[in-house]
């Protein structure tokens, strides 16, 4: 299932699609939409809506959510991007924090980046967990040790990574 998020002036907007070719409006319930959400992503078998000091959680596809607060070390964070492999989730807050939880609610920091930008991406792709800031390629093969990596030229600003089984493809 495809699910589209948008908003305008504070009203959420929602399409669904089986096949990414017809679309139809859906009217999710208690979805936390707000200025500060604004990433969609599909992770470990749930829909999560991220950006702001809380996520949404949907476990049906975007019908119904719930909203979670996310702390570390006790202050409320906001997420940027959110990545799951191997039995852990990897997320990148607004103030270059990168951090592990095996459980969704007890998180530990492994690392802190120099914000530049904005994460734009978040992935685990064939073992590695990927973030993407600017030029800047963050990857771990086990969310804990971190190896930075600049690529492109001043002014690029990756946006998103796949990888097509041989080979990571970067854009921008």
């Amino acid at each position: 299932k495809f699910l589209v998020m948008g908003q305008k002036e504070s009203v959420c907007s929602t399409w669904s699609s089986t096949d990414g070719l017809a679309w139809s409006a859906a009217a999710p319930t208690g979805v936390p939409f707000g200025s500060t959400l604004t990433r969609l992503q599909f992770v470990n078998g749930k829909v999560y809506l991220i950006g702001g000091g809380a996520i949404g959680v949907s476990e049906n596809s975007g019908l119904t959510w719930s909203v979670m607060p996310i702390t570390v070390n006790g202050v409320s964070i906001v997420l940027q991007g959110l990545a799951y492999g191997n039995g852990l989730y990897v997320v990148a807050t607004d103030g270059g924090m990168i951090a592990t939880s095996p459980d969704f609610v007890t998180w530990t920091v492994r690392a802190t980046v120099t914000m530049t930008s904005e994460f734009l991406c978040s992935e685990f792709l064939n073992g590695t967990f990927v973030l993407l800031m600017d030029r800047l390629v963050l990857t771990s093969a086990d969310g804990i040790t971190w190896t930075q990596t600049t690529i492109g030229v001043p002014g690029d600003r990756l946006q998103s990574v796949a990888f097509d089984g041989t080979k990571y493809i970067a854009v921008g």
